[in-house]
């Protein structure tokens, strides 16, 4: 979905069936599903990105969402943001306890809704991940000396202090996989590899734990395909403190380097 008429601001989104009791948006907005809503408010700059993955969802609400006017709060934003679509410059949804919380601007504020956080997700948040019950919301990613071996612009992965941003479980990350709720992504960077048959899909960085071997892994993607991976065992991983991934393999013949990946709490 993009949220402004540039196309410089967006995310996944991921529907969900609600109950017949919960009201309707008080205005007009483009930010419809095109395939549900086939007379909607159409927006060719901000709304619903038709090339985004389409991942199938059951219809299960991601978490205990509750609609803002129910709980006493207005509509996060003036009413030309949601037809419109808000400005480029406008901070990002924040995070609290794993659910999306309105954010400070100041249109938002003078539309009735003020916000606890700032730009990104920060603090410490509760999950379930590998013997970790509490971890950061975001953390700061830095890894450098990433050069070509065999594909071009591997430098574009370097990173310092990038956030990878926690995903809550049933979201969709930058490449349409569901998370397990120990998913942290980074936004999308520079393609690398454009002579490969994955060239030209912008690249990022996540950090998952996984159900299958129980270990962290720390990954650089192009789209599905894991252009490089690191593992860090669950008792070497610090859950709220700082950790170093060493070691990466790397998909012959694409990128090489980056021998160490620090990540820290942002």
């Amino acid at each position: 979905m993009f949220w402004d008429a540039s196309q410089t601001v967006s995310s996944h989104v991921r529907w969900f069936i609600v109950d017949d009791s919960t009201p309707f948006l008080p205005f007009p907005h483009c930010f419809s599903r095109e395939i549900w809503d086939m007379v909607h408010w159409f927006n060719d700059q901000a709304g619903e990105d038709a090339g985004s993955p389409q991942p199938w969802a059951n219809g299960h609400a991601p978490g205990p969402f509750r609609p803002r006017p129910l709980d006493g709060s207005p509509p996060c934003g003036p009413p030309e943001w949601f037809l419109d679509g808000a400005p480029s410059d406008a901070p990002a949804l924040s995070w609290q306890n794993g659910m999306p919380v309105c954010c400070k601007h100041a249109a938002i504020e003078a539309s009735g809704c003020s916000c606890s956080k700032g730009y990104k997700p920060s603090g410490l948040i509760p999950v379930t991940c590998g013997g970790c019950t509490l971890a950061p919301a975001t953390w700061l990613l830095s890894v450098a000396g990433i050069a070509n071996a065999g594909c071009g612009n591997c430098p574009a992965a370097d990173a310092l202090d990038l956030p990878l941003v926690y995903i809550p479980a049933g979201m969709p990350d930058n490449a349409g996989e569901i998370s397990n709720g120990c998913y942290w992504q980074s936004a999308l960077l520079p393609a690398v590899c454009s002579a490969r048959p994955f060239g030209g899909v912008q690249v990022f960085w996540e950090l998952q734990f996984s159900y299958v071997d129980f270990n962290w892994h720390l990954y650089l993607r192009a789209g599905l395909t894991q252009l490089a991976h690191y593992s860090l065992s669950v008792a070497a991983f610090h859950c709220t403190s700082g950790n170093t991934f060493t070691g990466p393999t790397w998909i012959a013949g694409t990128c090489s380097g980056g021998a160490f990946a620090d990540i820290a709490p942002g």
